[in-house]
């Protein structure tokens, strides 16, 4: 059997994320450990010792709480979902890396989306006009300066830009590129600081078709994450600098453009295979994941965020990053979810955007076997309630509506290591949760992850701290 010391940082983890109290998910592990060394006849056969303890501990945590009656009741809704179920019961662990854009995606990208359109590199040295219009912005910044030290970082703003005003052009120079790679430099405002990184910057001659690509810099490549852009029209943006935009989510299997769309006369479907032709002309390895009609003022257009395929099988859609704070414990810190993003109007993909590429490093697990489904049911049933009562305390009623059981890879990060993490196969529930409040009102989530839950071991993944 293995032994209480190999994995006890590990299972007290478990009970932790089930009891949310340190000191009695440290004695929920040495009762579980008691139990089975009183019944060692329990281990016998089983052939993923790891996994069996942490489905014994996670399920001693959850009869806790029931016995300390800490779970108030709350409704939990999964009825007459279509699971699409595997055809095989195994699956690879896979370890990626963030890493840059290659030349070879660049102008699969380049030429998918530029074509014959005339791109061209503009200097990133500042005319005279540019720096005359600094220096005003300085000495204002001096004049309603709060502090000494604002006051000291806009009299250096100042310095500099007068120091490189004789020596300015009257105007930038252009010249044609092609979307290879080049040195271009990440400038610090006021300062001669400046960063070398590998991108392209390029515009038409009207300024309105835009492609960038910034690769990750600074001493170790991770003072930034990789970035790729096409844009061939503006858009409107409020006083906040947020677009000025209404969202709705759409059905990319519609054939008809949505109700109250205005003058769009494109269907959701007929949008999704411009995306999808795109996607397999530039080799690019991802599919769909969601889809909403964006309006705003007389412009209305289909977004489209699309999630990798690893195998075949895609990666969960998640926005923002993982993150995980805690000095004492050897995990990654934060890591950028890798993201792309289409836009589509009538006249074709209007944008583009690629965020926090990942690499395959290497498959760490072949074909490691699935839980049944069956399995992966009875926990989320079971979690569920650890998971959600404590947001059910105070108030009526809360329901979870599942509406979608997906399959899929999930990064996760990796103890002690800083640039690598794992993709592991998961089931990840997704749907509503509807809160009902005693002073009868009521507040509903989007469509979002409700559980993510760990296909091999049963464990339960936050998707805040990435494991």
């Amino acid at each position: 059997m293995t032994t209480y010391s190999e994995n006890l940082r590990e299972l007290i983890a478990v009970a932790n994320s089930v009891v949310r109290d340190y000191d009695q998910a440290q004695d929920i592990v040495q009762t579980v450990m008691i139990k089975l060394l009183e019944n060692p006849e329990k281990c016998n056969g089983i052939n993923n010792q790891v996994a069996f303890l942490k489905t014994c501990v996670r399920n001693e945590g959850i009869n806790y709480l029931h016995k300390m009656k800490a779970v108030p009741a709350f409704d939990n809704v999964i009825a007459g979902l279509k699971v699409s179920l595997p055809q095989g019961n195994q699956m690879s662990i896979i370890r990626v890396a963030p890493t840059g854009f290659t030349q070879e995606q660049v102008y699969a990208v380049w030429n998918g989306l530029i074509g014959d359109t005339e791109m061209f590199f503009t200097s990133q040295e500042m005319t005279r006009a540019e720096i005359e219009a600094a220096i005003i912005f300085a000495q204002e910044r001096i004049e309603k300066a709060g502090n000494d030290e604002d006051m000291g970082i806009y009299r250096e703003q100042l310095e500099y830009f007068k120091s490189i005003y004789v020596s300015a052009p009257e105007s930038k120079s252009r010249e044609r590129v092609y979307g290879t790679l080049q040195e271009l430099y990440e400038t610090q405002y006021g300062s001669e600081e400046k960063t070398p990184y590998q991108g392209v910057m390029a515009e038409s001659a009207d300024g309105n078709v835009r492609f960038n690509v910034q690769n990750p810099y600074g001493s170790d490549g991770g003072a930034s994450v990789a970035r790729m852009s096409y844009s061939r029209k503006a858009f409107v943006h409020g006083a906040d600098g947020a677009p000025i935009v209404e969202s709705r989510a759409v059905d990319i299997a519609d054939t008809a453009a949505p109700a109250g769309a205005g003058e769009v006369t494109l269907s959701p479907r007929s949008a999704a295979e411009t995306v999808n032709a795109f996607l397999a002309d530039a080799d690019l390895p991802f599919a769909i994941a969601a889809a909403t009609l964006n309006s705003g003022e007389d412009d209305r257009y289909y977004l489209f965020f699309c999630t990798r395929l690893v195998g075949g099988i895609p990666s969960a859609f998640l926005l923002g990053e993982s993150y995980y704070e805690d000095e004492d414990a050897n995990y990654a810190k934060r890591w950028e979810h890798e993201m792309m993003s289409v836009t589509v109007d009538e006249e074709g993909i209007r944008s583009f955007v690629w965020e926090a590429p990942i690499e395959t490093v290497e498959t760490v697990v072949e074909n490691c076997t699935l839980l049944p489904f069956s399995d992966i049911r009875e926990i989320f049933n079971k979690m569920a309630f650890v998971t959600y009562g404590f947001q059910a305390k105070g108030i009526n009623t809360l329901h979870i509506n599942v509406s979608d059981i997906k399959l899929e890879t999930l990064r996760i990060v990796e103890q002690n290591a800083n640039k690598s993490g794992l993709l592991v196969p998961v089931w990840n529930f997704y749907g509503t949760r509807v809160m009902e409040n005693t002073d009868g009102t009521s507040t509903t989530t989007s469509h979002i992850i409700l559980m993510s839950i760990n296909a091999v071991d049963g464990s339960i993944i936050d998707l805040a701290k990435g494991y």
